[in-house]
């Protein structure tokens, strides 16, 4: 059974065989308000009847208002603002202008930077692949060698045109005229400096040169470029 103190309205739960025929006083044990209780007083018929001997509150807690979990709660979620996006833009655009500048002043000035740290030159090659080879974008046109008797000595004559026939300056290169016997043997190895150093696109410069006194076993005359492994030693 249900009971409620008339002074708070405190409601308890009491044993219904304890109350009598007569009623039963009661005390209230939230304000201590003493009463005589009498029978089929405020009886709550859904509410099963407990044992006890001595009123028991009953009101329950007042529901708390919101539910708290031991969830963690994930962090709140950062905006990037507009602004941001900007700053963060502008730094790359600055970052990528400053390495092409790097970068570009570097390849433009190799010959200066190759001068002051000669081994920034096989750097320079592991980028852009090894060197053309001497007289790259050049030909040798119009080549002629005769052999004469001048004053009792047997002379070598060569002469010749080099030509640019690409599209950019050209540094003109020493040419090497070598003298071999039967069997492929370089007997004599001479260079033959041309008169111009460098060529615009389509112009073309002479060489001459002459020699005395040739092994006489020489028999094949070959005129090329000059590369440092067929130049002659001093």
């Amino acid at each position: 059974m249900i009971v409620s103190c008339p002074a708070c309205s405190t409601r308890f739960e009491f044993d219904l065989s304890l109350l009598g025929d007569n009623g039963r006083k009661l005390r209230c044990g939230t304000c201590a308000h003493e009463w005589v209780h009498q029978p089929q007083a405020d009886q709550d018929p859904a509410v099963s009847p407990q044992s006890a001997l001595d009123p028991v509150k009953v009101e329950a807690a007042p529901a708390p208002e919101g539910l708290v979990t031991s969830r963690r709660q994930p962090p709140p979620r950062r905006i990037r603002t507009r602004r941001s996006n900007y700053g963060l833009i502008a730094g790359w655009v600055f970052l990528v202008i400053f390495l092409l500048v790097v970068v570009g002043g570097a390849w433009l000035l190799r010959d200066e930077v190759v001068r002051a740290v000669p081994q920034m030159a096989r750097l320079y090659e592991l980028v852009e692949g090894p060197p053309p080879p001497p007289g790259a974008g050049l030909t040798l046109e119009n080549v002629v060698s005769v052999r004469k008797k001048i004053e009792g000595d047997r002379v070598l004559l060569i002469e010749g045109e080099v030509v640019n026939v690409i599209d950019r300056v050209v540094a003109v290169p020493g040419i090497a005229a070598t003298l071999t016997d039967a069997e492929g043997k370089a007997l004599k190895v001479w260079l033959v400096t041309p008169d111009a150093a460098e060529l615009e696109p389509g112009e073309s410069t002479r060489f001459q040169t002459t020699a005395r006194n040739l092994p006489t076993q020489g028999v094949n005359l070959s005129i090329d470029f000059a590369k440092s492994e067929n130049l002659p030693s001093n």
